[in-house]
């Protein structure tokens, strides 16, 4: 569309430029508020143009931007489902387990477990706030 816009401006411009050759100084005498209400218009079209080139140009890098945010919000969701699985799937394991009677192997599969789940914590945050 961007593109559109400037052919049409180069149109424009092209077609004032035809005009404003082809007006002999003798036009200029006869019909001098034709050709100054034609500059007028011409200058009027010019800028209406313009501002259209730029709000486009404008419209599109947000576009863009929007998009490499989407990007990274579905990269993050991807990630921490993944995440997710895995804690899901070490939650499991760990409940599969029998009980561990002796109390030294109950404390080692208890810290086990909370340096396990430290690390998993850390790596969410990382993931959510980078």
């Amino acid at each position: 569309m961007l593109a559109k816009l400037q052919q049409h401006q180069r149109q424009i411009t092209d077609a004032a430029q035809q005009c404003h050759g082809s007006v002999t100084e003798s036009d200029l005498d006869s019909s001098s508020s034709d050709v100054s209400a034609f500059s007028t218009k011409s200058s009027e079209v010019k800028a209406e143009l313009q501002s259209c080139i730029d709000a486009v140009s404008s419209l599109m890098t947000r576009l863009s931007e929007l998009s490499q945010q989407r990007a990274l919000v579905s990269r993050t969701c991807d990630d921490l489902s993944a995440w997710l699985e895995t804690v899901n799937n070490d939650v499991t394991t760990l409940m599969s387990r029998p009980a561990k009677l002796h109390t030294v192997a109950a404390e080692l599969e208890i810290s086990l477990f909370e340096v396990k789940h430290t690390h998993d914590l850390d790596y969410c945050s990382y993931k959510i706030y980078g």
